[in-house]
C-alpha cells in the first residue's frame, strides 16, 4: 500500500494541497491522518480518477 502526500495528490490532479485538503473535508478523497498529516491510498486516487466523468 503506497501512501501519498496531499502535495503530490496536488500534483497528479494539478490542484493544490489546500484543494486536495478541502476534498478530504468534505468527504470526496478518503485519506489517512498520520503524525498530524494526511495522506492518501494509491488505491484511493486511482478510483477517485476512475470516477470522474469525461467530457
Amino acid at each position: 500500500m503506497k501512501l501519498l502526500k496531499t502535495e503530490e495528490v496536488g500534483n497528479i490532479l494539478s490542484f493544490s494541497p489546500k484543494k486536495i485538503r478541502k476534498m478530504i473535508a468534505d468527504g470526496e478523497l478518503p485519506a489517512l491522518k498520520i503524525g498530524g498529516e494526511f495522506r492518501i491510498r494509491q488505491e484511493d486516487l486511482q478510483n477517485y480518477v476512475e470516477g470522474l466523468s469525461v467530457v
